[in-house]
């Protein structure tokens, strides 16, 4: 079984893998040893005080308002809502580093839900 995975096919199945477990899921990658120290986040805490500590330590906001995704304002420019999937999800970038946040939006508040640090 190890030869599969040795073979070119194998090597695309386990990068196919490693993309779409990166992606905004319930899954928390955890920077390499090599990053830059990432500001700590919580899931289930406010997005507000979340956003605040990732500008604050220089991350800038990607906006993200395109074709397919309803956006949150001018408030939160990164923030939308991918109408196809439902989820609610923004990014911020600091040099090559790269962090997408997923939300859980309740009446009158915005709760971090899962988070993934990318290079």
């Amino acid at each position: 079984m190890r030869e599969n995975f040795d073979s070119g096919i194998g090597k695309i199945f386990l990068a196919l893998v490693a993309v779409t477990l990166s992606s905004c899921s319930t899954q928390v990658v955890a920077p390499a040893a090599s990053s830059p120290v990432h500001p700590v986040l919580h899931i289930g805490e406010f997005y507000g005080a979340a956003r605040a500590r990732l500008v604050a330590a220089g991350w800038q906001p990607l906006p993200n308002c395109n074709k397919g995704f309803v956006c949150f304002g001018p408030d939160y420019p990164e923030l939308a809502t991918n109408l196809s999937t439902g989820a609610n999800c923004g990014s911020f970038s600091k040099t090559v580093e790269r962090v997408t946040i997923c939300t859980e939006v309740v009446p009158d508040a915005i709760y971090v839900k899962t988070f993934s640090f990318h290079r």
